[in-house]
């Protein structure tokens, strides 16, 4: 969509099918097994086929559990199984205009990489949204927090959680 490559419109239980049908296929013979456990996780009750914005969320979930989320709690467990008992992670949920590429009618995501702008304060970034009048003071709080995490995990190492009142609880391992 942010090439101009495609509309809402297009999103559909088709579309999807269709999507799965490539990006799935290495499940070989038990494809269409894995979609309908997928849709029964991601898709919401009732939708009809032309609640597009219900069915590009959809994909969005899947793909997204398929294309990121999997492969970091499977690092995450790499560094478990060798005993690293520090591993840490978040997903980031935050909702702004800062940093946006495009935008969804009826529907605000959080793309990958969405908390970068308020990690590295990125100039052009935070011009362009202040200059169009986006920006919100949740933006700036959300800007101060990563750059008090930051700063905190830099000067003190994995003991700067002890440095707030807030406690971040270790990823565990459990099978």
């Amino acid at each position: 969509m942010a090439a101009g490559l495609t509309t809402v419109d297009h999103y559909s239980k088709h579309s999807l099918e269709q999507f799965f049908d490539v990006y799935g296929s290495y499940f070989g013979p038990v494809k269409e097994f894995v979609l309908d456990f997928l849709l029964a996780i991601y898709q919401p009750h009732d939708i009809t086929d032309n609640d597009h914005i219900a069915w590009l969320q959809t994909k969005s979930n899947i793909f997204t559990g398929a294309g990121f989320t999997s492969f970091i709690a499977t690092e995450a467990n790499w560094y478990l199984e060798n005993n690293n008992s520090n591993v840490y992670m978040y997903e980031f949920e935050y909702v702004s205009a800062v940093g946006r590429i495009f935008k969804v009618p009826g529907w605000n995501p959080v793309p990958h990489t969405a908390e970068l702008p308020f990690i590295w304060m990125q100039e052009p970034i935070w011009r362009k949204a202040i200059d169009s009048l986006e920006v919100v003071p949740g933006d700036y709080e959300m800007a101060d927090f990563f750059g008090k995490m930051w700063t905190l995990f830099a000067k003190t190492g994995f003991k700067w959680y002890r440095c707030l009142s807030i406690f971040f609880k270790s990823f565990l391992l459990s099978y």
